[in-house]
């Protein structure tokens, strides 16, 4: 699922479309699929308009079983954990995560949370997350997350 930018699709002089696939892979890679998990309907429904906004692609689940869940198939560059949900915790979840197998198990996982304590933040290490981003969330603070996942992709892609 691709959404051309106009500057990659030329029309020929015989009528047909050229698509610049070089072009293509990059815009690729601009847009990062990024999994959110809060229990909270508001703060995945604000975390996602932020994304969005920022050009990329969301799914949200409501407890960490469920990121487990989806973090399994692969598909996700970057994944934002709230730590006090139910079901399973974030810092259990991202233990999970840490334990698939393959792509799925490097992702970068960063704490969505409302707890600024040192405390917090060396559990949230311990558990593998890559960082922490703390409520209320700032778009300059997920902006430069997703930047840091978009690197990765493209390391990783390259």
């Amino acid at each position: 699922r691709y959404r051309l930018r106009r500057e990659l699709i030329a029309r020929m002089d015989d009528g047909t479309l050229r698509i610049d696939a070089m072009s293509l892979v990059e815009s690729k890679l601009d847009c990062l699929n990024v999994l959110i998990a809060d229990d909270v309907a508001t703060n995945r429904m604000l975390v996602e308009a932020l994304v969005t906004r920022l050009g990329h692609r969301s799914v949200s689940v409501s407890n960490g079983a469920e990121a487990v869940e989806r973090a399994r198939s692969g598909t996700f560059d970057l994944v934002l954990m709230d730590i006090d949900m139910p079901v399973m915790t974030g810092y259990l979840a991202t233990r999970c995560i840490r334990s698939l197998v393959g792509e799925s198990g490097k992702v970068p996982v960063f704490a969505l949370t409302s707890r600024t304590d040192v405390l917090s933040q060396e559990e949230a290490a311990i558990a593998g997350m890559s960082g922490f981003l703390s409520k209320p969330l700032r778009i300059d603070g997920l902006a430069r997350v997703i930047e840091e996942a978009r690197d990765n992709a493209q390391v990783a892609f390259g």
